[in-house]
């Protein structure tokens, strides 16, 4: 056999060695550009990214836009405010961020590396600003006709479309925020008075009524649930020693009892009805099956957890017939 030198084996091995470390690929090289981006202007927001194809890489860019808007629009909700109402504006906020429609943006640097590219958009400040803007608008417009002509309303209808108002609040108020951190330019104090007089209208209409709920003997079941769902509403139950007449809800309930196998089965009809200065504001009919391998009595009581479940899923006015 023939044996190589140890000279020429070394020289071969290290010939080797470099030939192998040249044919390893050079790790991209980051233009200036990105990892420094142009400072953000009045007109123009600029933010860089990596991606397998340019329109990846523009993709990507603008989610990180939508990131950096989030994190400037956080840091001011935070700190300007109630406790209460800031994590619910910055979960709408969070998904607006996600979502964002950019009208006006271009790619103003692109540079490829063996498979990736590497890109600089700039969108149009103004162009965002007023898309912004114009969603906002339409959906307060669209919140706010659900107050026409409330007055002439039954209360508990006044009181179900300003909950309805009520509950698009804290979108309102993150596309409000997100507006002002695009363009710190906009007034904000004519949406904001117009939001605080709808929290301030259902606040007064919610604190000021009296509800109690009556039924018969089979609705004795169904009676606590919506007790309990008025009360986390805001609602205050009625007593006996109350001077102001109360807003009534009326169940009523038929029930047939059933047997299968060794299961006792309990068919609920429910039917609900409010009352307001004796006329009948709505009704609504739900229908609801117990079982208990025990009794009749437990089948009710699991007919009467359904309720609960309806009423945790659908909501207190949808299952009042209110919408």
């Amino acid at each position: 056999m023939l044996l190589m030198k140890p000279k020429r084996a070394i020289f071969t091995l290290l010939l080797l060695l470099i030939m192998g470390g040249c044919m390893q690929p050079k790790p991209p090289t980051i233009p200036e550009w990105m990892s420094s981006n142009p400072t953000d202007s009045d007109t123009l927001l600029y933010k860089s990214a990596i991606g397998k194809t340019e329109l990846e890489a523009k993709e990507n860019a603008l989610a990180l836009l939508g990131s950096s808007l989030f994190s400037t629009l956080k840091q001011y909700v935070t700190r300007v405010e109630s406790a209460e109402y800031i994590d619910a504006i910055l979960y709408n906020a969070s998904l607006q961020c996600r979502s964002l429609n950019y009208p006006q943006s271009t790619v103003v640097k692109h540079q490829e590396q063996e498979e990736q590219h590497i890109v600089l958009v700039s969108v149009d400040r103004k162009a965002l600003a007023l898309d912004q803007k114009q969603k906002l608008d339409i959906n307060l417009e669209r919140v706010e006709s659900l107050l026409v002509d409330i007055e002439s309303r039954a209360s508990m209808v006044k009181l179900h479309r300003l909950h309805t108002a009520s509950k698009a609040l804290s979108a309102l108020y993150a596309q409000m925020y997100l507006l002002q951190v695009i363009d710190p330019k906009t007034k904000i104090s004519d949406y904001k008075k117009r939001f605080k007089k709808i929290r301030r209208e259902y606040n007064r209409l919610k604190f000021s009524l009296l509800v109690r709920v009556i039924g018969d003997a089979e609705s004795i079941y169904f009676i606590k649930p919506l007790q309990d769902a008025l009360i986390s509403e805001g609602l205050t139950l009625s007593s006996n020693s109350s001077k102001t007449k109360p807003i009534t809800i009326l169940l009523s309930t038929d029930s047939k009892q059933s047997r299968a196998a060794n299961i006792k089965i309990e068919s609920m009809w429910l039917q609900i009805s409010i009352q307001e200065s004796n006329k009948e504001i709505s009704l609504n009919e739900l229908e609801f099956s117990g079982r208990s391998p025990d009794s009749f009595s437990k089948a009710s009581q699991d007919a009467a957890d359904k309720f609960k479940k309806e009423l945790k899923k659908h909501g207190l006015f949808v299952v009042l017939g209110l919408e």
